[in-house]
Parts: C-alpha cells; sequence; structure tokens
C-alpha cells in the first residue's frame, strides 16, 4: 500500500515544479536564443578569419614576389652580358662580386649546362669546377625561368641563404647555363619583418623542403621544419585553411599558398591567425549573456518557488492532508482554510461539501457491507455443512466464478482462482468428459434435466464422483448468458450404496442358505437316522466276514458307501448350523500352520504352498471351523491349478480397517492361487449350495457355501476376486477376540 504522506509531498511538489518549470522554460529559450545567435556570430567569425587567413596569406605572397622579382632581374641582367666566350675569368669575377656587395647575395656564379662555373664572385671556388647545387641548375632547365631552389648554406661562407637559378641562353634561345645567386636568409628575414601584420598574426615562408627560411615575427624558428600537420600542403594545388598547431604549440587558422600556386615561386606561405584569441571576445560576450540569463532565472525562480509556497502549496498540502484523511477512511476532516485566494477558498469550501456527503454515504455502505459480509459468511457456513457449492460460468467472457465449497470439492487453491475451461475439461475422466460436454449443450438449448454425476481426477490424484445441478440465465432475447448452479461430491454416498447392495447381496444369499439350510438340516437328521442301522450292521457283519470271502468285499462296499452318506449328512448339518460350534480366543497363527503342513501331504508336488504368516491378535472363533474352511478353500486352489505348476499362497495379518460392521480391526486369512480362475457368471453363484464346475461325481458343490455359512456364522466377512486365468483370491475377514468382549460387556451394561 502507498504512503499517502508521500503521496502528498509528491503531489504538492509536482504543482511547484510544474510552475518552476514553466518559468525555467520560458528563460532557458531566451537563454537558447541569445546563445544561438552568439553561436552563430562566432561561425560567422570563424568565415571570416579563414578569408583573412586566406587573403594574408596572398598579401604575403605578393609581397615575396615583389622582393624576389628585384633577384629575377638582377639575374635576368647578368644572364644577358656577353657569353663566357666574350668574358675572361677576371672580368667575370669583378662584375659577380661587385653585384654581390651591392645587393645583399652571399653569392652569384654563372655556370654552363653542364654545371661547370663559369665565373665565380667568391674567389674561393675556381672557374671550371662543377657547381655543388645541381638541383637548382635542373629546375631552371626544366622550367626555362626564373626558379628558386632551397634553402641551405654557402659552401664558401656557410651563411644561411635560399639559392636561386636564371637561364643563359644563347642567339637561338637554347638554354646553355644559369646564373646562380644565394639570397641572405638574414636579409631576407629582416626585410619580412618589416611587414606591418594585424595582432596575434604571423607570417612563415618555407622552402620545399618544408624548412622555414623567415618568419614574422621572430627569427627563432628559421631553418626549423614546418610541423607535420603543415607539410602535406607543399604539395597543394590550391589555396586554403587549414586549422594547426604551429611550432610554438599555438593552435591558429593558417592560411597557406603553396609553392608551385602563384605568386609564390616556389615558396610556402603561410599565414596564421591565433583562432582563439580572435575569438575571445564572441565567447565573452556569449557566455557573459548566458550567465546574465541564468542569474535571472535564478531569482526568477526563487521570487516564483517563495510565492508558490505562500499562495499555492500551503492550501494544496492542507487539502492533501484532508484528502489522506478521507483515503483512509475518516470523512470527518475538513479543509476549512481561508488562504487569500478565492479559487482555493471555493475549492476547499467544495471539498468540505463532498465530504460530509460522502461520509453519510460511507456510513451506509459500511452497514451494507456488514450485512452482506453476515450473509456471504452464513451462505459459505451452509455451503460447508451441506457439502455443496456454487459455481457461475459467463458464456462471453468464457469465466468461471466458483464459492470455497467449490474450490474444496475440486481439489484447488482459491488463491490461484477457478482453473480455466480447458483446464477443468482435463480433470474430467475421458470416459465422462463427452458426456458432460453433451449434457452442458443440451442445457444450453434447453432439451434435458439439469441434473447429473461425472467422475473428476483432482491435483491430489484422487478419484471424485460430482453430482451438479444446473441453470441456464438468458437475456431478455432469450439468448443464453451465463450457467449457474451447484456441486455436490457424492464420492461417499456412492461408495456406501455400494456397500449397501453388496450387503444385500450377502443378506439374499444368507437367506437363500437360511432356507436351505433347514431344509438341509431337516433331510440331514432323517438320512442319519436311515444310515445308523446300515452303518453299525456292516460294522458288526464285517467283523464276523471271514477275509477274502465274496461276502466281506461286499459288506465292505455297504460300509465305505454308508460311511460316505454320513460324511455327507455330516456336511449337510455344518451348512444347516445345526451343529453346535465352540468359539473362543483363537490364535489362527498356530492353527493356520499346523493345518498346512497336513494338507501338504495331500497336495500335488507341482504345486507350492507359501505361508505369510504375521503376528495378529486373537480371533474369536471354533478351532474345528476355522481348520474345515482352510482345508476346503486350500483343496479348491489345488483343483483349479490341476496338474500344472502352481502357487497357493496362504497369508494371515491383522488389518486396521475391514469389512466388518463398523470397518474396525480384523483378523484377514487370505488364499490366493495361480489357477484357472473364474469367469463373472461364476463368481455370482460360487456360494450356491450344490453348484460346482466339476464333472459329475468329483465334488458335491457344499465347499464354498459351507465356507460362506461358516464365516457368516462367526460374524465374519468373506469376499472373492478372479479373472480367467489369473487365479482367485479369497480374503476372510474374522473378529478380534477383545473387540467381541468389549462389544458384549458392553452390551451387558
Amino acid at each position: 500500500m502507498k504512503d499517502p504522506q508521500f503521496e502528498n509531498r509528491r503531489s504538492r511538489m509536482s504543482v511547484v515544479a510544474r510552475i518552476l518549470a514553466l518559468i525555467a522554460v520560458t528563460l532557458l529559450l531566451v537563454a537558447g536564443v541569445e546563445v544561438y545567435n552568439g553561436i552563430a556570430l562566432r561561425a560567422s567569425r570563424e568565415a571570416e578569419l579563414r578569408s583573412e587567413a586566406t587573403q594574408l596569406a596572398r598579401i604575403a605572397a605578393l609581397d615575396m614576389d615583389r622582393i624576389l622579382e628585384g633577384a629575377r632581374q638582377l639575374l635576368a641582367t647578368l644572364a644577358k652580358l656577353p657569353t663566357t666566350n666574350g668574358w675572361d675569368d677576371r672580368a667575370c669575377a669583378i662584375v659577380a662580386a661587385t653585384v654581390n656587395s651591392d645587393f645583399e647575395y652571399d653569392f652569384i656564379t654563372a655556370v654552363n649546362s653542364k654545371g661547370q662555373i663559369l665565373c665565380n664572385s667568391s674567389s674561393a671556388m675556381r672557374t671550371g669546377a662543377t657547381m655543388p647545387y645541381p638541383e637548382i641548375l635542373e629546375r631552371v632547365l626544366a622550367s626555362r625561368d626564373f626558379a628558386i631552389g632551397s634553402y641551405g648554406r654557402g659552401a664558401v661562407s656557410h651563411n644561411e641563404v635560399i639559392r636561386i637559378g636564371y637561364p643563359i641562353t644563347d642567339d637561338n634561345g637554347e638554354v646553355v647555363g644559369a646564373v646562380y645567386a644565394g639570397v641572405n636568409a638574414t636579409w631576407l628575414n629582416t626585410a619580412i619583418n618589416q611587414w606591418q601584420l594585424p595582432p596575434n598574426v604571423l607570417v612563415s615562408i618555407a622552402d620545399r623542403n618544408g624548412v622555414i627560411v623567415a618568419r614574422n615575427p621572430g627569427e627563432t624558428w628559421v631553418g626549423h621544419r614546418m610541423t607535420e600537420g603543415l607539410l602535406p600542403l607543399l604539395r597543394g594545388q590550391s589555396v586554403g585553411t587549414i586549422e594547426e598547431r604551429g611550432l610554438d604549440g599555438t593552435l591558429r587558422l593558417f592560411g597557406y599558398v603553396p609553392p608551385d600556386i602563384p605568386p609564390a615561386r616556389g615558396l610556402m606561405v603561410v599565414a596564421g591567425i591565433a583562432q582563439s584569441e580572435a575569438l575571445a571576445e564572441i565567447d565573452r560576450t556569449i557566455w557573459t549573456n548566458a550567465g546574465g540569463i541564468l542569474g535571472v532565472l535564478f531569482c526568477t525562480a526563487l521570487a516564483a518557488w517563495l510565492y508558490v509556497r505562500r499562495f499555492i502549496d500551503r492550501p494544496f498540502q492542507r487539502l492533501l492532508s484532508a484528502a489522506a484523511s478521507w483515503q483512509s477512511g475518516d470523512w470527518k476532516a475538513r479543509v476549512s482554510a481561508r488562504t487569500g485566494v478565492s479559487e482555493f477558498d471555493r475549492l476547499g469550501a467544495s471539498f468540505d461539501g463532498m465530504a460530509e456527503v460522502v461520509e453519510a454515504r460511507d456510513s451506509a455502505l459500511r452497514e451494507n457491507a456488514e450485512r452482506l459480509k453476515r450473509s456471504e459468511e452464513h451462505l459459505a457456513r451452509a455451503q460447508r455443512v451441506a457439502g455443496a457449492g456454487s459455481f457461475e460460468h459467463v458464456f462471453e467472457s468464457n469465466t468461471l466464478e466458483w464459492s470455497d465449497e467449490s474450490y474444496r470439492i475440486f481439489g484447488l487453491d482459491r488463491e490461484k482462482g477457478p482453473p480455466s475451461i480447458p483446464a477443468l475439461g482435463e480433470m474430467i475422466l475421458p470416459e465422462d468428459r463427452e458426456r458432460l460436454y453433451r449434457h452442458i449443450a443440451a442445457v444450453r438449448e434447453g432439451h434435458t434435466q439439469s441434473k447429473l454425476e461425472f467422475r473428476i481426477r483432482r491435483p491430489d490424484g484422487a478419484v471424485r464422483t460430482i453430482r451438479t445441478e444446473m441453470e441456464m440465465v438468458r437475456d431478455g432475447d432469450g439468448t443464453p448468458e451465463k450457467l449457474i448452479g451447484v456441486c455436490r461430491d457424492v464420492t461417499k454416498i456412492r461408495d456406501l450404496e455400494r456397500q449397501r447392495d453388496a450387503f444385500e447381496i450377502q443378506l439374499r444369499q444368507a437367506q437363500k442358505l437360511e432356507a436351505l439350510g433347514t431344509l438341509a438340516g431337516g433331510i440331514a437328521h432323517d438320512l442319519n437316522n436311515a444310515l445308523v442301522p446300515v452303518v453299525c450292521l456292516s460294522d458288526a457283519m464285517l467283523k464276523r466276514t471271514p477275509e477274502g470271502s465274496r461276502d466281506r468285499e461286499t459288506l465292505g462296499l455297504i460300509d465305505a458307501g454308508g460311511k460316505r452318506a454320513r460324511d455327507l449328512v455330516r456336511r449337510i448339518l455344518t451348512f444347516a448350523r445345526k451343529d453346535e460350534s465352540k468359539r473362543e480366543p483363537l490364535n489362527l497363527e498356530t492353527t493356520v500352520a499346523n493345518t498346512l503342513k497336513l494338507l501338504r501331504a495331500s497336495i500335488p508336488s507341482t504345486i507350492a504352498i507359501e505361508e505369510r504368516l504375521s503376528s495378529a491378535g486373537l480371533a474369536y472363533a471354533d478351532e474345528g471351523q476355522i481348520v474345515q474352511v482352510l482345508m476346503n478353500l486350500v483343496t479348491n486352489s489345488a483343483q483349479a491349478i490341476g496338474e500344472r505348476m502352481g502357487t497357493i499362497t496362504v497369508e494371515l495379518s491383522e488389518i486396521p480397517h475391514s469389512h466388518l460392521a463398523g470397518h474396525g480391526a480384523a483378523v484377514r486369512l487370505t488364499v490366493e492361487d495361480t489357477g484357472c480362475g473364474m469367469d463373472e457368471a461364476t463368481r455370482g453363484r460360487v456360494f450356491d449350495p450344490f453348484f460346482t464346475t466339476k464333472e459329475v461325481g468329483q465334488g458335491t458343490g457344499l465347499g464354498l457355501s459351507v465356507v460362506h455359512g461358516i464365516v457368516t456364522a462367526h460374524a465374519g466377512f468373506i469376499t472373492l476376486a478372479s479373472e480367467v486365468g489369473r487365479g482367485t483370491r479369497v480374503d476372510i475377514d474374522l473378529p478380534i477376540s477383545a473387540v467381541v468382549r468389549t462389544n458384549v460387556e458392553g452390551e451387558a451394561a
């Protein structure tokens, strides 16, 4: 559950935040416009700086071109002097030395096309020697025009120079040599530093190798190579700009003119402007304006926050505090506050009025809810007592709604809610599922009764029988809207009915046996009286008749027949319960063990007798009759197995729940064989007197009927299970002596 106080605080802060956000957004838009304008101005200024850098580079290239133009004209004049054939070495040297001393050249030399010196301003280099700078000759011969070489030191003076050359042509215009000169770099750097440059601007002149030959301002970097970022510009094909750090580490915007682009004439001209310093004023303006706007934003937000706290937040706090009380169920809380703001005053009064109305309705709802709760409790208790649950199936949403008792009947957890229709269908046993679906469809069409029984398998594995009664609810158009009904678990009822039917069958059987026993008892007494003289006289005559005579053989047959008839009469009397039985506490474990020892000799050796005798309570029974029961059952099992290999299992145990009246503890005697078994028709008549499946002369049909009579007379219960080809199992439950004594004493009391 959410904390009302936290919700109130969050709501209050939400109102304040929204107002402050509105002010902040407005001022931020103004600040954004100002910053945008500043950025646009800065971008415009950057474009101007690029144009200025390019223009400065072009101007510097033009000034450099004017400086070199004098050198070009000098060399052109020297190249037009009479050729080497009209000069002698001394005259050539005098002219070269004179020009060299007047024009700040480190040396002036004339060479032929093979690089051999024709004359030289310095006596250190003799005529006829090979000029040590072949690259400038190659440029002159290739261009047939004025050429500028690379930065270096003079071979004699070792001064820093820039080598230049001009072609010497004959009368036919063919290049036959060149005039060299070494422009003193110090003089060149001094001339460049006389240029009046704007603040934060520098100009650098570099040869084709990127070595700086002159720089304004400062001569410190002469002879140093340009930075790596500028070196690729030496091979450029157009004038342009680049942002790069110079040798002093300062980031500048450089405008450049490559060596092969006029008017550079073989030298790289670079003009750099310190961009950060040039844009510093604009940046300061942008940040100043932004800071001012932020200051205004802060002051405005503070003033707005104070106003909101005083005239909006506090009324809201009182309102939300009352709302929190209402949320917790206390409708007696009221806003009742005068804020000075008419809108909030009217709002508070409206909420107070609403609270009064809701308080009255809440009181009525509480009473109704209490009555409804008691009604639901009574209904749930009634369903629990009756063992009946209710359900509702809405067709449109295909959903189920169950009562608590329905969850208990189906063995489901109420916390998880009712199952889906497919899941419920899976719980119904397959043999009943289609029948239930057809029944529901018939109920929906109104063609059948609403009562039905089906079986389900609950999640715990138990199979239960459910009886349901349903009713179809239709809308105004007669369309089925939902199915409502009740359900009951009738599993125990059906089990009791099956037990009742079984007891009725046993009762009818006992009544039949009792009637037959009464008849058989009367006949047995008459037969017994008729057989007395036959048996007695035959015994007497046998004693008097000599051995081996024909009369003795005849009397023996008469005596044997009479005794067989006497035994039959005894069995009939036992069946008729005419014999008095002596019942007492009996240890069946000893009785059964001794009886099986006697039977072992009469049972074929192909049949194994397996004993499973465990200690059990003393049974209240007649030992002789129990021996007769066991002998009849084992004999029947042996006859069912016949000459085949088989096993007879005799088991004795005490069970806590039996088939006896009251379903209490009992001693159970079980005889199970692996014989041929019986079909359903035979199982239905197996306890009938004189019923037998044996051939004529092999049985009387009294064996199992006598067993049934003895067990019934002992207040016991006998059950038989058999299938054709799977043998037979007979269970006999006999009352325990202590239980019988307790019951007798209770009745006597």
